[in-house]
């Protein structure tokens, strides 16, 4: 982690500026443009710097978002589950 990284989080922001490109989509686990996209969507709030293409972004945010799209993901492994044991199509 970088310095500048962790004293980010220390003040309740995960990334800044360039780590976003590198750390944030390691995190969740997910590709840098599929983050970029999310961050463009307001799927996960960020905030531009003046002036600049970097981004902050909060680390309580980025959390709440994994665990939106765990808990989506728990559902659809719940629904899969219930159709194979009723021997529905799917």
């Amino acid at each position: 982690m970088k310095v500048g990284m962790a004293c980010a989080c220390t003040k309740g922001l995960a990334f800044s500026s360039g780590s976003i490109s590198k750390g944030l989509p390691a995190l969740l686990g997910l590709s840098r443009p599929f983050v970029t996209r999310l961050l463009d969507e307001g799927e996960i709030p960020s905030q531009r710097l003046p002036g600049s293409n970097h981004r902050l972004v909060r680390l309580a945010d980025v959390l709440e978002f994994q665990e939106r799209r765990e808990h989506r993901a728990e559902g659809r492994r719940r629904i899969m589950e219930v159709a194979e044991e009723a021997d529905l199509p799917y």
